[in-house]
């Protein structure tokens, strides 16, 4: 065969194989892979074309940082009365008044001179409780003044916000009365320092 009569038998030959072809995929149920057939060219149908979603990725987020500068504000000066839980704390008033009796050396010349029948049996003596023991009960004023006059004098060196924190029953302080010592005993109840000032 000539070039020139194979190419005229050839747009026929196209021509039936594209018939042959579209009767299969007529025939063939969808869902089902068409039957091969010889001598014709495989072609696949699809009945709706697949439309892949694009997937729309949301815009990154954009971190605004808003800087604000709050004012400065002066706080006013107020006068703030002492914390008497913190002033409790830190007052020792009754281990300062004992060791200022302690030192002193008129207090053991004084003690001795207290007459027994005052003292208790736990050789104490309550040397102020509300009001100060009665000098002619302890044994006089040569007794009373040089006690009183030690203790008023540490008690006035005290800050004033220990003076008043409140106490709740008695102090006892042992100070040396030359031969032993004795108890002396201040306050009962709720009381504070400033009110043995009184």
């Amino acid at each position: 065969m000539t070039g020139r009569r194979w190419r005229s038998l050839l747009l026929p030959l196209i021509v039936v194989a594209h018939l042959a072809v579209l009767m299969i995929i007529l025939r063939t149920p969808l869902g089902e892979a068409p039957r091969a057939v010889d001598g014709a060219i495989l072609l696949i149908a699809v009945a709706e074309p697949v439309v892949v979603p694009e997937t729309v990725s949301p815009p990154p987020e954009t971190e605004i940082a808003a800087q604000i500068e709050a004012p400065q504000v002066e706080a006013p000066s107020v006068d703030v009365q002492p914390d008497m839980a913190a002033a409790s704390q830190a007052c020792t008033l009754t281990e300062d008044v004992q060791a200022a009796l302690r030192v002193s050396e008129a207090i053991p010349e004084a003690i001795q001179k207290i007459p027994a029948t005052a003292r208790s049996v736990a050789n104490s003596l309550m040397l102020w409780d509300g009001t100060w023991a009665r000098a002619a009960a302890i044994g006089g004023e040569a007794v009373l003044a040089p006690i009183q006059q030690v203790v008023k004098a540490r008690i006035l060196l005290a800050p004033a916000a220990c003076r008043s924190v409140l106490i709740t029953g008695p102090r006892l302080m042992l100070v040396p009365d030359g031969a032993g010592s004795v108890v002396l005993a201040f306050g009962s109840g709720v009381w504070n320092w400033n009110q043995v000032l009184g």
